[in-house]
Formats: C-alpha cells, sequence, structure tokens
C-alpha cells in the first residue's frame, strides 16, 4: 500500500472498486453524472424535521467514509479523508406545489454532475424535502466511488437510529464504523497470492474457452468474432422502468430457493438468462454480469465506502436440463464467481481482452445484474420506503436492480436502460418474460431450460 503525505494530509490510492467507478466518471464524455446514485427515504408519518436534521448531521459525521474526497496528486488520482465539516443540508417546501414538480426538480438534481470533476469536493449531498402530501422525505445523490448500495442502507438505517436516540433521549450508540482497516486489506490485495490466485481463476478457468457475446436485444456478435459491443461510453443518455414483483410471487421464490439449498439470486438469475437465452437463439453458454457487495465480514459490513464489484457469471448447461437441476449449478457457478470477486471488473475485462483479442469496450455480456434483499424495516414507529432516481446515464444496454423498496415483501425490479441501444418495449418484453419464467418455475420445478427459455 503506497501513501502519500503532503501538508499533514495522508493519501491513499484508490482501491480496485473505487477505481472502476472513477473510470467510468473519466470516460463519459460530458456526462459524469453516470457515478450519480440517487434515492430518497420517504417518511409515512409525521416526524420532526429539526430532529431528522440533527440526526443526518450526527449519522454522516460518524460515517468516516462519507469525507473521502478525491485529488490528482502528482500524475494518479488518489484519495484522502477530509476534516471539513459536512455542507449544510438544504431544505425545500413543496407543501404548495405539486407532485409532477417535486419529480422534475429530483430529476434535475440526479443527473447533476458533482463540482470540478469530482475532485477536492465533497461527494455526496442530501435534501430534507416537504413533500406536496405534507410529510417528509430525505434525498441522498452520492457518488459511486464513495458509496454503493448497501452502504447508502446503512446510512439512511444510521440516521434513522440517530433520530429514535435524540428523539426517546436514549444514549447514542457507540460508533463501529471504521474503514481504515478495510481499506488497508483491499490496498494490500494487489501483492497477495490471494491476488494471483484470483487471476488464475478468471484466466485459466472461467475463460478457458471464448463464450459468446450475449445481447438483451438479441444482436448479433462481431461479423466474424465471437464478441461484441458491451460499452457505449460515449452515448449513454438513459431511461429507466420499474416494475413491483408481488410478495406472493417472491415468497414461492425464495421457498423455491430454500427447498434446494440455494440463494433466492440463483432462481432470479436463471429466469433473466432463460430470456437471454431466448432471444439469442436459444444459446446455453451465457454470460451475464453481477455485482457483488463483497461484504461478507464484519469489518467489511462496518467499513461503509464503495466494495461492490462487477463480476461475471458463466452459465453453460444444456437447454434440456431441468430448472430443478440447473439450480444447484448456477449456485456453484454464482459462489465460485462470488469466491474470486475480488479482482475488478476492469482487471477480468484485461484478461479477456488480452487473451482473446478483443478491443475495448466489446466483450460478451451487456447486462448488469443486481440483486439486494436488504431493507431497513426495525425501526417501530417510523414507516419508511424507499424510491430510487435514474441519473439519466449509463455506460450498458441495461441494468436491473431487484430490491425491496418498502416492507410491503414486494420486489421492484428496476431497470436502467440506453435510449440509444434499448427500445422501451424491449423491458416490457424482458420483464413479462422473467414474471412468466418465475410462475413456471414455482409451478413446476422439472420444466427445462429450454422451455423456459420459449415462454
Amino acid at each position: 500500500m503506497n501513501t502519500i503525505t503532503e501538508k499533514g494530509i495522508t493519501f491513499y490510492p484508490l482501491t480496485e472498486s473505487q477505481a472502476t467507478m472513477f473510470l467510468n466518471l473519466k470516460w463519459s464524455f460530458g456526462h459524469e453524472e453516470i457515478v450519480n446514485i440517487c434515492a430518497t427515504m420517504h417518511f409515512e408519518s409525521e416526524i420532526d424535521p429539526n430532529l431528522l436534521l440533527q440526526a443526518t448531521y450526527l449519522a454522516i459525521l460518524r460515517n468516516k467514509s462519507a469525507s473521502i474526497r478525491c485529488r490528482k496528486v502528482g500524475k494518479e488520482v488518489m484519495q484522502y479523508f477530509s476534516n471539513k465539516a459536512p455542507e449544510q443540508i438544504i431544505v425545500m417546501d413543496y407543501s404548495d406545489s405539486t407532485e409532477e414538480k417535486l419529480n422534475e426538480d429530483i430529476l434535475k438534481f440526479s443527473s447533476t454532475p458533482f463540482p470540478n470533476h469530482s475532485m477536492d469536493t465533497q461527494l455526496y449531498s442530501i435534501r430534507l424535502i416537504k413533500k406536496p402530501d405534507g410529510l417528509y422525505g430525505l434525498y441522498f445523490c452520492v457518488n459511486h466511488i464513495i458509496f454503493d448500495a448497501y452502504s447508502l442502507i446503512m446510512q439512511a438505517n444510521e440516521i434513522l437510529t440517530m433520530y429514535e436516540c435524540l428523539r426517546d433521549g436514549k444514549p447514542i450508540p457507540e460508533n463501529k464504523c471504521d474503514p481504515i482497516g478495510c481499506l488497508e486489506n483491499d490496498l494490500n490485495y494487489i501483492d497477495s497470492e490471494k491476488f494471483k490466485a484470483d487471476c488464475k481463476f478468471w484466466e485459466d478457468e472461467f475463460y478457458a474457452t471464448e463464450p459468446t457475446y450475449c445481447d438483451i436485444c438479441g444482436e448479433p456478435p462481431v461479423k466474424g468474432k465471437k464478441y461484441g459491443p458491451t460499452l457505449k461510453l460515449g452515448r449513454v443518455k438513459a431511461g429507466a422502468k420499474q416494475y413491483r414483483l408481488p410478495k406472493e410471487i417472491v415468497d414461492k421464490a425464495n421457498a423455491l430457493a430454500l427447498e434446494n439449498s440455494v440463494s433466492p439470486l440463483s432462481v432470479f438469475y436463471l429466469a433473466l438468462r432463460s430470456y437471454i437465452s431466448k432471444v439469442n437463439n436459444y444459446r446455453e453458454d451465457i454470460v451475464l454480469q453481477t455485482n457483488i457487495a463483497r461484504r461478507g465480514t464484519l469489518l467489511e459490513k462496518r467499513a461503509f465506502g464503495v466494495r461492490v464489484n462487477g463480476a461475471k457469471v458463466r452459465v453453460n448447461l444444456p437447454n434440456t436440463t431441468k430448472f430443478k437441476e440447473s439450480l444447484s449449478e448456477t449456485s456453484i457457478s454464482l459462489m465460485r464467481t462470488m469466491a474470486h470477486a475480488n479482482l475488478s471488473t476492469t482487471r477480468v475485462v484485461d484478461i479477456y481482452e488480452k487473451k482473446f483479442s478483443v478491443p475495448p469496450m466489446n466483450g460478451y455480456d451487456v447486462v448488469n445484474f443486481t440483486y439486494n434483499p436488504v431493507f431497513i424495516n426495525e425501526h417501530e414507529g417510523l414507516p419508511i420506503h424507499f424510491s430510487l432516481h435514474p441519473n439519466g446515464s449509463f455506460a450498458m444496454k441495461m441494468y436491473l436492480t431487484i430490491m425491496p423498496l418498502d416492507a410491503s415483501g414486494d420486489l421492484v425490479f428496476n431497470y436502467d436502460y440506453q435510449f440509444a441501444t434499448t427500445k422501451p418495449d424491449t423491458v416490457d418484453k424482458l420483464h413479462e418474460h422473467i414474471v412468466k419464467a418465475l410462475n413456471a418455475m414455482i409451478k413446476n420445478p422439472e420444466i427445462t431450460l429450454g422451455e423456459l427459455a420459449k415462454l
């Protein structure tokens, strides 16, 4: 770990996860909002706005990772922990306005890049909003270089905890957030035996043979090659669509996973995979990318920050394979991928580009897929729900996030898709197929992968 100290400030290199996010920022060609993660925590009952402001300041001050800033040191972009006070939380009153106006403004907030190319500036912004219905929402726009979805949810949880303590006169719990140990582990990883083993896995096992490009729109690979375009950093304007999967289906999918001793991620993965197979001439060897939180230890869970890596998952099974049998195979593939997910997405891409002579921004998968089952529901008397807000930009054709946004038991399927490459009706067809596939799996676990793809 090569740190640099200048004028009393210690600069750390970016971690593998941060470097990947920074590359998105660097090569976004005027769309630096591409690294914004935006959400609102909505309060479903009356709260004290002044106490909420105090709680928010307390919680954000306890999160040392939130103070991270970036600076170019020599030729390298590095990070440091700023001792500056957080910027003032903006308070906005829409009680005399409309939901349409509020949503319009939130879209503007979410699609605004952080200033100064994200250098030497606070990499999050928070707004307390009094909504047209008279209730309050806490809006977050955070930079993916220092936050991921998990740490944003945990930050919201900390705010609720601080609010309860202030409201009820309870002592504030001990602050257990310490990102330094986790940061040091990540930075020392490059010189470890684990790094060498991970490189070997991706080069010699995962990419032992060259896969074939799989596309959400069914487009063929580059003529005469197996790879195809995966990134379009010059034309990244994107939209978003959301659908709710009812609790009834969610519970049955979870029960199916439990019965077969696998994670629900395997069930949802196979539902998505069946559509990719369908639109790619019923292909059997398919690569998709899923985001891995890398929060396996208590140290990692408490570190906040960004730890997510996009990891490739390759499932090569005959279409005659029964769904029930494919669950265990898919679970094994996912677990093996997760075991080697410390290697950053960019390094994995470097491996297959070199091995198979693939040009930049080409590869074998165009769908990024995340399943995040975490929801905050332990705060009695503080009913909440979340809404996600698109930033208006995305580098791949599609990014599917599956997560609960309230305590209903439903799951929300949030699709971000590029306008230049993906039509809205493609999103509709994909989601319709996923729901059909889930229902078919639940009804008949003996159904084959080929039959699922033909739904």
